[in-house]
């Protein structure tokens, strides 16, 4: 197995570092953070599998893929908002600031984890997934 990584601080490159990988035919594409890499990956036209993790846009509500039940074409991927827990952290910071002890601040996890497993991603991406995994799913996605 190869690993092919590209990286740029500037947004106007992204186009052809998209295209660059394309071009490398690679099995699949890991695509980390910015929704411009996303899309520039999106409007490079790949038929290679795209994996996304997003932080700082709605995949959905920028168009990136159709839902999250179903992605569309080549991409799929992982949104964790993060407008959530940026909140938290503002909350957090401002009892601090107000003078309670950081120690005196519970710490927090959240109550409810979901698994969800998308069969077809997962056949093409060539992952075999442990029965003991679906099982514990909260969700698979036929």
């Amino acid at each position: 197995m190869a690993l092919e990584y590209r990286y740029s601080q500037d947004p106007g490159r992204y186009p052809a570092l998209a295209r660059e990988l394309i071009a490398r035919k690679c099995d699949v594409i890991f695509a980390f953070v910015a929704e411009s890499i996303a899309r520039a990956l999106l409007d490079a036209r790949a038929d290679t599998p795209i994996v996304f993790l997003a932080f700082d846009y709605d995949p959905v509500e920028s168009g990136i893929v159709s839902s999250y039940a179903r992605p569309g074409g080549s991409i799929t991927g992982v949104y964790t908002p993060v407008a959530a827990l940026t909140m938290k952290r503002l909350e957090i910071a401002v009892r601090i600031l107000k003078g309670t002890k950081p120690g005196d601040i519970p710490h927090e996890q959240a109550a409810e984890f979901l698994l969800v497993v998308n069969l077809k991603t997962v056949q093409t991406l060539g992952i075999k997934v442990p029965q003991a995994v679906l099982a514990r799913a909260t969700r698979v996605i036929e």
